[in-house]
């Protein structure tokens, strides 16, 4: 019996720690995409949970977490302007 649950609990930690570490990898996931419509090309590029999509090579959008946290037109500057004045 001891010997039982000794591999449960052996089998338990070991996919407890898969499971951490596949969740890390799956967020770090890298993209690359682009896409032309008629409104214009965008481009956009990061990764999964923190990307940026740039329209025309001349406008960014900085997302996180699914949401656009800041914006940029490069022809007037080259930093980003958070909305809300939060630069996390």
């Amino acid at each position: 019996m001891c010997c039982f649950l000794t591999i449960i609990l052996i089998v338990l930690a070991c996919w407890f720690l898969y499971n951490k570490n596949h969740t890390e990898t799956r967020k770090r996931t890298k993209i690359r995409e682009k896409y032309r419509c008629q409104e214009g090309e965008f481009d956009i590029r990061g990764h999964r949970d923190d990307f940026i999509i740039s329209k025309n090579k001349n406008i960014d959008f900085l997302v996180k977490d699914g949401m656009i946290v800041a914006g940029r037109d490069k022809r007037v500057d080259k930093n980003f302007v958070f909305y809300g004045g939060d630069k996390s």
